[in-house]
């Protein structure tokens, strides 16, 4: 169950980059970067992957908490990888 529900966050925050909804209730701006940075900083213990894994939840943590709507091909490497996860995650 707790694997779904990292797997919407994930989805979550693809969306949240794609769209650049960076102007939602901050409540809920700060939950999802402290569940990110956790997810991202507990995901790097898991060899190559886990880093990649890691660095992308923390990276996304990064441009949601400043706000960062420039930098596109950053952004859909991450949305690609994060939409990956998340599916992955409720599969």
């Amino acid at each position: 169950m707790i694997l779904k529900v990292l797997g919407i966050i994930d989805i979550l925050s693809a969306m949240i980059l794609l769209f650049n909804a960076y102007n939602i209730h901050w409540v809920i701006t700060n939950i999802h970067i402290i569940i990110m940075t956790f997810k991202g900083l507990f995901g790097m213990l898991g060899g190559p992957v886990g880093i990649v894994m890691g660095t992308t939840d923390i990276l996304t943590a990064v441009f949601i908490m400043f706000a960062i709507t420039g930098l596109l091909p950053i952004k859909i490497i991450l949305i690609i990888i994060l939409l990956y996860k998340g599916v992955a995650s409720l599969v």
